[in-house]
């Protein structure tokens, strides 16, 4: 279980200025009266939210300033979909943070942009057993480099999986979820006759498109295609990706499964739909698992592998997760670097897994016996295992928000205009190439 926290001398200060203007940088830091360095640290979580992931960074930072007397850490917070686009700014106008948050779907327009620090230094500098280091991440340590250089650790890992309630599924005559794509719609199907919202997926653009794309890119995977090809050219509308949207189709006209009101809503919303108990099914990443089963109950929430069209094995794992990196132009880099070190250490991430509910990122930390004997903890394990068997790190261009917005209109001219599936992936290919 969750431990009980109580950190009565942490001391966190929100910088209120970057939600005063839309065109706010984070400012750079600073030495502080006392004589200590003041750490400017991004991300979005609230110090003051309630939530696990918010409570175990609030620990987390707590123990850093604690072993490291001489820094303070002032937390600066924006939206989780602002935070790429943002740090590209205040790189250019020299007014970075110390460390920032950063998505995997983002890294690619970040080494474009040349926003990150290469971390290899620092990294040799404090590990005695280079290979030991690299070796101890569940995910290869190479996959989500720049050319070889390592500019981002990760803090967490997640795939995307299927949430399902398990009442609601009782309800049917179902005692596991199903696992295929047609199955889904079937049991969504009778769900939606006994008054849930039997499956979601949200087509807006909002959240960077997101509660369309988590679905749709395992979904065109176990088709058997891909977003894009070698060469980065659309590949979405070959066979795979008119499969995978004949089924979004099928969703709402055959099985009357997803009312207009979740599609028309984004990535969060289908999300509010789960955990107030109206929605049955969703494909969303495992890192709202434990907030899923406090609002409804550990018994009542169940999370699989993903449906594939066959069921012959699951669907593909769409990995991603949260980076920490330190700007270009950090004021204070090394200590920076102290900073992401503990942060995404062993220590660091069995915290951020028992308090926070985050997937561990390091091997190291499942010795643990959080993940032995909690039940939480090992669900954790199940997922690790389902990442290393299944796991796919999807492509991420430059571009990637301009691909997902051309996704998600395409999909809302398939559902809502009924618009011809193979035409309209035609002309989303087309207009995707001739941006590139």
């Amino acid at each position: 279980m969750f431990r009980k926290l109580f950190l009565s001398c942490m001391v966190l200060v929100l910088a209120v200025s970057l939600f005063a203007s839309g065109t706010t940088e984070a400012s750079s830091s600073s030495t502080s009266e006392n004589g200590k360095t003041t750490l400017t640290y991004v991300t979005f979580l609230n110090p003051s939210d309630p939530a696990p992931r918010s409570v175990a960074q609030n620990e987390l930072i707590a123990n850093f300033e604690r072993d490291n007397p001489d820094i303070d850490v002032e937390v600066q917070v924006l939206g989780w979909a602002d935070i790429g686009p943002r740090l590209i700014r205040s790189v250019a106008a020299g007014n970075p943070p110390d460390v920032t948050r950063i998505a995997s779907d983002s890294l690619a327009q970040q080494y474009a942009a040349k926003t990150l620090m290469d971390l290899t230094p620092f990294i040799e500098k404090t590990e005695s057993d280079i290979e030991a280091y690299k070796n101890d991440f569940v995910l290869d340590y190479n996959l989500d480099t720049d050319n070889g250089v390592k500019r981002a650790i990760w803090i967490d890992n997640r795939a995307v999986m299927l949430y399902y309630n398990k009442a609601h599924l009782a309800e049917i005559g179902l005692t596991e979820p199903p696992k295929t794509w047609e199955e889904i719609g079937q049991a969504a199907q009778k769900l939606s006759e006994k008054g849930h919202i039997g499956f979601a997926i949200g087509l807006s653009f909002a959240g960077s498109g997101n509660g369309f794309v988590e679905w749709f890119k395992p979904a065109i995977w176990s088709a058997g295609g891909d977003l894009l090809d070698e060469n980065g050219n659309a590949a979405f509308n070959g066979p795979a990706g008119v499969k995978a949207m004949q089924m979004l189709y099928d969703f709402v006209y055959k099985y009357n499964c997803i009312p207009e009101e979740i599609l028309t809503t984004d990535v969060d919303g289908i999300f509010q739909g789960f955990v107030s108990g109206r929605v049955s099914m969703l494909c969303f990443a495992n890192h709202r698992f434990t907030t899923a089963q406090e609002a409804l109950g550990a018994e009542n929430v169940g999370i699989a592998p993903l449906p594939s069209f066959d069921g012959n094995e699951p669907g593909e794992a769409h990995v991603t997760g949260w980076m920490l990196a330190i700007p270009e132009g950090s004021a204070h880099p090394e200590e920076a670097w102290r900073f992401i070190n503990y942060m995404t250490s062993t220590e660091g991430n069995v915290i951020n897994a028992e308090v926070g509910g985050e997937l561990a990122t390091r091997k190291s930390a499942f010795e643990d016996e959080y993940f032995k004997t909690d039940p939480v903890g090992i669900e954790m394990t199940n997922w690790r295992d389902y990442i290393n068997e299944y796991g796919r790190m999807p492509q991420f261009p430059e571009d990637y928000l301009r691909l997902q917005e051309i996704l998600c209109n395409a999909a809302q001219k398939i559902v809502f205009e009924q618009a011809p599936i193979q035409e309209t992936l035609d002309a989303a290919a087309a207009e995707y190439d001739s941006g590139r």
